[in-house]
């Protein structure tokens, strides 16, 4: 800066506190000064004469009280030129200021004319001068570029409220296209990841979700736990009980979340909890157990049988390779018995598919060939090919084979569709039977 814009911002704040309390929007109050002090410049060069000419002219023209103390009132002394050419200054600053404010939605009440409001500067200014600067003013506002990402996180830390308004307009442009909604709120609370105040959105958006996206209201909710653990004057609130039921559908799912907020809230494990938090609403697997004891006294008993038949096929056939008959299980076998099931073999090309139908096997076989899991931009890209929404395809899925399974075959984690690979053994092994 030049040594006379150090002089006038130093007036500016040091008489007024002209300057907002928060550095990102101080920088661009500062900077919209000195472009439209230029700008002006540039204009008053095109018609031979100064900017410091002009204001000098208009502040000879009106009177103004000296900055009141004893010395001074007592003599009644008017202030001198150069404080009124100052006083000219910080009518611009602030008349920037306001417009600032209003385009980045800071609430704040700015009065332009705080020290000239009741005397004749003010209408000397609205006379000589404003009639060229407010359009610069407004025309050096436009040149300024919108906070980023981490500008509105410093500027929302302060301004807690601000996000309301921005919400509004959201939900005026995105009507009832709940996608459009969800998506801008998304970006609404990542411009806001400091802001205490976000709480009450992420709280009402836990349940707006509630109905059709329980295991996204969870997510919600465990968001705005986030926040009100960062910052202890908030006022936790429990989910309600009307929302709770449409979330905790399934059996112990209430209680696991619960769980998990009170795990949260004592390590502060976030990464542990929202990978967890996914998991709340599954119905709990159920475990096959092996009574391997058992399994041994079985194979000890037969082998005896089992001998005696591999003798009796070698000795009626002797032309043909003999058939060992193994044990019912071997020692080295670690995967769970299906009763009733046969091991699986390599999925058929073609067949008849009592459960499942070509499109659904094709998904199978994706699944197949990427170790059992898809991410689900992939998965999203197939159900698209096959003229489908993914969630609704692999919730269908999930209902038909819950008959062989009782239990979920597929299963969303983070970022992935995934499938338990005894599970996947069972259905492979069920459709080739059939």
């Amino acid at each position: 800066m030049t040594n006379e814009e150090a002089d006038v911002l130093d007036f500016i704040n040091g008489k007024y506190g002209s300057y907002s309390y928060v550095e990102v929007i101080r920088l661009k109050e500062v900077a919209l000064f000195r472009s439209v002090i230029q700008a002006l410049e540039q204009i008053y060069q095109q018609q031979n004469t100064t900017v410091r000419k002009v204001f000098e002219k208009t502040a000879r023209s009106f009177k103004l009280p000296h900055p009141a103390n004893s010395y001074y009132a007592a003599e009644n002394r008017m202030a001198d030129t150069e404080q009124k050419i100052f006083e000219i200054y910080n009518v611009i600053f602030r008349i920037g200021k306001k417009l600032l404010n209003q385009q980045y939605k800071i609430k704040g009440e700015v009065d332009p004319f705080n020290s000239l409001e009741h005397s004749s500067g003010k209408r000397q200014l609205e006379q000589d001068i404003l009639p060229v600067a407010e359009p610069v003013i407004q025309e050096e506002l436009k040149k300024l570029p919108p906070f980023s990402v981490a500008e509105e996180q410093l500027v929302n830390r302060s301004y807690t409220t601000r996000w309301k308004e921005y919400h509004e307009e959201i939900k005026d442009r995105c009507g009832e296209d709940l996608d459009c909604y969800l998506k801008e709120t998304e970006e609404l609370v990542k411009r806001n990841a400091t802001n205490p105040g976000i709480r009450l959105l992420l709280f009402d958006l836990a349940k707006l979700l509630s109905p059709g996206d329980p295991t996204g209201a969870l997510k919600m909710y465990l968001r705005y736990i986030r926040v009100c653990r960062e910052h202890p004057e908030c006022i936790l609130k429990p989910l309600p009980k009307y929302i709770a039921k449409k979330i905790f559908k399934t059996e112990g799912s209430e209680e696991r979340f619960g769980q998990l907020l009170e795990q949260y809230k004592k390590d502060g494990n976030w990464e542990n909890a929202w990978a967890n938090v996914a998991t709340v609403l599954m119905p709990p697997r159920k475990t096959l157990g092996l009574d391997r004891e058992a399994i041994r006294k079985a194979e000890t008993l037969h082998s005896g049988t089992v001998e005696l038949l591999n003798q009796v096929l070698t000795d009626e056939h002797p032309e043909e390779v003999p058939v060992v008959v193994t044990g019912l299980l071997p020692e080295q076998s670690e995967g769970p018995v299906i009763p009733g099931l046969q091991p699986p073999e390599p999925m058929a090309e073609t067949g008849s598919h009592p459960l499942l139908d070509e499109t659904q096997v094709k998904l199978l076989r994706l699944f197949e060939e990427n170790n059992l899991s898809l991410p689900v931009k992939e998965l999203d890209v197939f159900a698209r090919s096959a003229g489908v929404f993914a969630a609704p395809f692999v919730e269908k899925i999930n209902d038909i084979c819950y008959e062989v399974l009782d239990d979920l075959l597929i299963e969303e984690e983070e970022d992935a569709w995934t499938i338990s690979e005894e599970y996947f053994d069972v259905i492979i092994a069920y459709e080739n039977k059939h």
